[in-house]
């Protein structure tokens, strides 16, 4: 221990000042450890080249607008200072001290010791859920200096964990159990937050200000997020509640499958969404023979366009997956599921089969309080419901969408994460935070495709790059309007895309597709001053 106390106190030499572009970020070696420095004017600053996300490497980062933006999952810090700015990331980067001495750059790791809490038990914040929003709502809380209570109900047994690894890293058990956790359990007590698991949800009282629990446990609350999340939606097909026909949603769920998985030699898997292709590609990827049955000719194309839902149809049949088109499906077997039947009257033999029909809310605890809709919980853009303490995240939460005028669900991780962030901030009366983006990523057969922007509607794809090639971006304009960017590789044309849908600035469909037209220049000149 000593020790190691002695290293931090070391001035570790790295690279000369003038090796350092500006605004661009290197990767240098400080003893043992990658270190990521960026030098803005004459100031050089230096984090730990690791996105506190996934862990993976910062060095492809880009910096914009004095942010510092992760290249895999476009989490954004603070270039100056390290701090989260915008999910996925909970946390900020690792940061260094920093010194210049006759043009080279000396290094020490920085160590801030962590305050202890002092809870104010007249205070109670509650939080009806434990996912995504739920998570980055209680983290934000304590990072505003929110010192009362704050309690997390979830259904759920396992502690808050990462839910897009479950169809990838951890279906290939790549990720084990306590991998994928969002904190540790000393985390949650460190930062003295309560939670209670296996815990549901039966009723909210308005007019008392109470949350009713499963077995009649009463909390009472100041201010109250709903966080509860969405259930998968079951198949109403004949067989399906044959035992071997599986839905994804949950880590329970995810253990279960994965333990089936050596025994399966094929699988089917109902639905061509973003869970359906992720676990297809998985299954793959693990050696068994995978039929995807969908009601669409060509993937994702409602959402994506032609361009893009074409090169899912291609990456997928390009790795051994079996399409079956336009088909319905019936299932068949002793005391397991053993026989798919397809509407086009083909018949396939399956080990297991996993479903991925969309998803449904249960608001029944909701009943009488007049928050809730068939379709969600109404918010405005602070995440407020109409009753001024209770706050709504998630994919429950229906926004009004600032393009078309409609209120839908957003049902992306890091978007759950952004409306947790805002909903603490407006629990506390703060300020909103900046202006936001709309971000998810989907990862298949070590491909990563990402999308930005509101892009519910669009009448026009523009591509920039050539999918063909496996690097290109696709731009969903309305009434020739930027709506939304999609597509893998190019990670600092999409970071500037971002920015541009950030600050609604105006890209014509001409300019999106011309390569030679460049997008970091675009947005500095509408910064300049007259």
């Amino acid at each position: 221990m000593g020790e190691e106390k002695a290293a931090e106190q070391v001035w570790l030499e790295t690279v000369s000042v003038e090796s350092l572009p500006e605004g661009k970020p290197v990767a240098v070696r400080a003893g043992h450890r990658s270190v990521l420095l960026i030098r803005t004017g004459h100031s050089v600053y230096a984090y730990g080249n690791r996105c506190p996300h996934y862990g993976m490497s910062l060095e492809k980062s880009v910096v914009c607008q004095d942010r510092l933006v992760c290249p895999w999952h476009l989490a954004s810090f603070e270039a100056k200072t390290g701090q989260r700015w915008r999910p996925p990331a909970l946390a900020g980067l690792e940061t260094f001290q920093v010194k210049v001495e006759n043009g080279k750059v000396f290094l020490r790791q920085s160590s801030v010791p962590k305050k202890s809490i002092r809870i104010d038990e007249s205070r109670c914040f509650v939080v009806a859920g434990a996912g995504a929003a739920a998570v980055a709502a209680a983290s934000q809380l304590r990072q505003e200096g929110y010192t009362g209570r704050i309690i997390l109900v979830s259904e759920e047994t396992d502690l808050p964990y990462d839910r897009p690894s479950l169809t990838k890293a951890y279906l290939l058990g790549q990720r084990l159990d306590e991998d994928i956790l969002l904190r540790q359990a000393a985390d949650y007590e460190a930062d003295g937050m309560e939670l209670l698991p296996g815990r549901s949800v039966v009723r909210v009282q308005r007019k008392e200000k109470k949350l009713i629990l499963e077995g009649g446990q009463q909390l009472c609350y100041e201010k109250l997020l709903l966080a509860t999340g969405a259930r998968p939606r079951k198949l109403s097909a004949p067989g399906a509640e044959l035992p071997g026909v599986f839905y994804l949603r949950r880590l329970a769920e995810a253990r279960v499958i994965r333990q089936r998985l050596a025994e399966v030699r094929k699988a089917v898997v109902v639905g061509s969404g973003f869970l359906g292709l992720e676990v297809a590609a998985t299954l793959r990827e693990k050696g068994i023979e995978v039929h995807l049955v969908t009601p669409e000719v060509i993937p994702l194309v409602r959402i994506l366009g032609r361009e893009a839902g074409e090169y899912f149809l291609k990456l997928h049949r390009k790795n051994g997956v079996f399409f079956h088109p336009e088909c319905r499906v019936s299932f068949s077997g002793k005391n397991r599921v053993e026989q798919v039947h397809l509407s086009n009257g083909e018949k396939i033999e399956a080990d297991i089969v996993v479903a991925g029909v969309g998803v449904e809310i249960d608001l029944n605890y909701l009943e009488g309080t007049g928050l809730a809709t068939a379709e969600g919980v109404i918010v405005d853009q602070r995440q407020k419901t109409a009753d001024p303490d209770i706050f709504a995240a998630g994919d429950l939460a229906r926004m009004l969408d600032p393009f078309d005028g409609c209120y839908r669900r957003m049902e992306h991780w890091a978007e759950a994460q952004r409306q947790g962030q805002e909903a603490a901030r407006a629990m506390l009366g703060l300020s909103p935070g900046e202006p936001w983006v709309p971000f998810f990523w989907t990862r298949q057969y070590q491909v990563t495709f990402r999308y930005v922007g509101y892009g519910s509607k669009f009448d026009t794809v523009v591509t920039r790059g050539y999918p063909a090639a496996g690097e290109f971006l696709c731009g969903y304009f309305l009434q020739n309007r930027l709506v939304a960017v999609s597509g893998v590789g190019k990670t600092e044309d999409l970071v500037w895309l971002r920015e541009i849908l950030r600050r609604k600035l105006v890209v014509s469909q001409s300019q999106f597709a011309s390569e030679d037209f460049d997008l970091k220049q675009f947005v500095g000149l509408k910064e300049e001053k007259p």
